[in-house]
């Protein structure tokens, strides 16, 4: 009988060993404990600021005709880069066969050197304009996404 007792405790203590760190595996944690998180919406006082920021933006009248979205699968009528280049002169060539290229450029000094390598290149000078949009002193251009005009503007 007293045999049976002891390896009941043995059991028993067995049994805590095994199940022990599993009990204490998952602490809970007081929202004090835990880091500040931004949120998903405005706060009360945030909703409040809002109506002191300036709008930045102005109403314009809407564009003529029909407006239909594009298609991801539609031609493309033109595309727009941004010297220096990032892609190779024999891609804007072909580029160049079938729709417009509207090459943007810092100076003339710069849209004359791009005309003479386009010419070079065999580019279709025919379907290139350019826009002079000049670089930000500090902040230079750059030609990724969504800053492809220039830095600061």
């Amino acid at each position: 009988m007293k045999n049976l007792n002891c390896t009941k405790i043995y059991f028993f203590i067995f049994t805590l060993m095994l199940t022990g760190p599993l009990l204490t595996a998952q602490t809970t944690e007081k929202k004090s404990d835990k880091p500040v998180t931004l949120k998903h919406w405005l706060t009360p006082e945030e909703a409040k600021l809002m109506e002191t920021y300036p709008r930045q933006t102005v109403a314009t009248d809407p564009p003529p005709g029909p407006v239909t979205n594009i298609a991801e699968f539609d031609r493309m009528q033109s595309v727009l880069i941004r010297y220096s280049f990032g892609i190779s002169y024999q891609v804007i060539a072909e580029m160049s066969q079938g729709c417009n290229v509207t090459t943007i450029v810092s100076n003339t000094n710069q849209q004359t050197y791009v005309t003479n390598q386009y010419q070079n290149q065999g580019v279709n000078l025919a379907n290139c304009d350019f826009i002079i949009a000049p670089c930000h002193p500090r902040k230079g251009c750059t030609g990724i996404g969504h800053k492809s005009f220039c830095d600061g503007y």
